[in-house]
């Protein structure tokens, strides 16, 4: 075959391995499967050539690769061409390669047909066009593996957004739901301070607060009273009116000692059954009497209606306060001398108040 057929077979091998350029390129059988099918056909017809080519004259050879060649320029021109119109970059790179190395190729098939004279760039033109196309092909995979890893940090980068989207939004559900756990729980702690039946404080909170408000007042230097009423004849009220009708004679009492309790300090809690505590922290013994007779005369005028009659009420006060040196005596002491005078209102008749020695 001759140098020149030599040449020619060095063309085939180089031309059997281009269609290759495509899938490293732009991965051309993910991208567009028909051109990809083409080219595996193109460079089977071009493998049958190479095969073929010791058994036919090397005129016929020349004829059949550069017809190949040719036709598998123009699948490979054509599929970087619809790459690039689909807007992928890196095919510019394929596409201006196998330009160069069509350009050889061409020079090379005029030589070989006596369309150009023979020198050494006309020679070697396919091996010129061969190393250009070689060295932009590596540049556009170059170009391709940037786009892989901007690609790659783009779909990190939101990914991240994502995941601190997400856990913005679930940082958000928590503090929302420790709002509403902790407003639940104030809720029910109050609740659990309140008597179910009256509204107002139980002895839960009075337990809890005495102790505080006479510290205080020991801080302050400032007096402090305790009021302890007991309504009267309340069993006999049950008996005959009915339960209902006493619950809604605590109610009615309750409501009362609420109203002329000043807003701040005092308080007042149901100590159990139908005895309740009136806590003033700041007043005197005095102070005390006189807001305690407020009260007896304000539960004495009551009516309770419903029940088959009109029920009135009469409440039994003790009175005992804290002041000067007695202030460190504490709570006990204090709950202690009420319930005493208490009793004495009870056993002098009832319906009046009693002030502890």
């Amino acid at each position: 075959m001759g140098r020149r057929g030599l040449a020619a077979r060095d063309w085939r091998i180089a031309d059997l391995h281009d269609p290759v350029h495509p899938q490293l390129s732009w991965n051309c059988p993910a991208r567009q499967p028909k051109q990809a099918r083409a080219l595996r056909i193109a460079a089977w017809v071009m493998t049958a050539i190479t095969l073929a080519s010791p058994f036919i004259t090397y005129r016929h050879a020349i004829l059949l690769e550069t017809a190949s060649v040719f036709l598998l320029a123009i699948l490979m021109i054509g599929a970087g061409l619809s790459a690039w119109r689909h807007g992928y970059r890196p095919a510019y790179y394929f596409l201006l390669a196998w330009s160069f190395m069509v350009a050889g190729i061409v020079v090379y098939a005029c030589v070989s047909f006596g369309l150009l004279p023979k020198n050494f760039v006309t020679e070697y033109g396919i091996q010129f066009g061969s190393s250009i196309e070689m060295i932009l092909l590596s540049l556009g995979l170059a170009y391709r593996f940037k786009l892989l890893r901007d690609q790659n940090l783009q779909l990190q980068l939101e990914a991240t957004e994502r995941l601190e989207t997400r856990v913005a939004e679930r940082t958000g559900e928590l503090h929302r739901a420790m709002g509403e756990l902790r407003t639940a729980n104030r809720r029910l702690h109050e609740f659990s301070l309140r008597d179910g039946l009256t509204g107002v404080h139980n002895r839960r909170y009075l337990d809890e607060t005495l102790a505080h408000a006479v510290s205080q007042a020991r801080e302050r230097k400032a007096p402090i009273a305790l009021l302890m009423l007991d309504i009267d004849h309340f069993k006999r009220i049950n008996d005959t009116y009915g339960h209902l009708a006493g619950d809604d004679c605590l109610r009615a009492v309750a409501d009362v000692l609420r109203n002329h309790v000043r807003e701040g300090d005092d308080f007042v809690a149901r100590y159990g059954g139908e005895e309740f505590v009136v806590l003033l922290p700041g007043a005197t013994r005095d102070d005390g009497a006189r807001r305690g007779e407020v009260l007896r005369s304000e539960v004495a005028a009551l009516r309770i209606e419903g029940h088959g009659a009109t029920i009135t009420l009469t409440i039994s006060l003790g009175l005992a306060a804290l002041v000067g040196g007695d202030l460190h005596s504490g709570p006990d002491k204090l709950i202690r001398a009420a319930d005493a005078a208490l009793y004495k209102a009870k056993r002098d008749g009832r319906n009046r108040l009693v002030c502890a020695d």
